[in-house]
């Protein structure tokens, strides 16, 4: 009896995405602070009713641009979320329908291993249409870096 090949599905091929955050000095300065304590110190020390000017600070080293990279590994799209992805970015809309934001969010938790629910997401919310706008913006990277 002879034996069957067996055919397996070419799978894109794997790239590390760089994703770039753009962020101000004056968070990164924030955090630390946050993080080591100092932050509470100085309120406890400022007189009550006093600026400690932490905020002043905050916004002058904001306006340095200050952007780091991270490379994030992915998992690949599959063939045929590739194709629902490129289906999807041809009708895309600034009012996302519920059945898009279902692929939005099975995609990114395919991709990012991020899960979100999509009964916590309120399509007409202005935090949430943020969050799936970023989900959007993330798996566009990825998409285009098949191209």
């Amino acid at each position: 009896m002879a034996k069957r090949k067996r055919t397996t599905k070419k799978e894109p091929v794997k790239k590390p995405v760089i994703i770039e955050d753009k962020i101000g000095l004056g968070d990164i300065v924030e955090k630390v602070t946050e993080a080591t304590g100092i932050k509470k110190l100085v309120e406890i020390f400022t007189p009550e009713g006093e600026d400690c000017g932490c905020d002043g600070r905050k916004k002058k080293l904001n306006t340095i641009e200050f952007t780091y990279r991270k490379t994030e590994q992915v998992r690949c799209f599959t063939e045929k979320m590739y194709k629902d992805y490129s289906d999807y970015r041809k009708i895309r809309t600034l009012n996302y329908q519920p059945e898009h934001v279902k692929l939005l969010i099975d995609l990114y938790a395919h991709v990012f291993a991020r899960q979100y629910n999509q009964s916590d997401l309120c399509i007409n919310c202005n935090g949430s249409y943020k969050i799936i706008k970023q989900m959007e913006e993330r798996l566009d990277i990825v998409y285009n870096s098949y191209e």
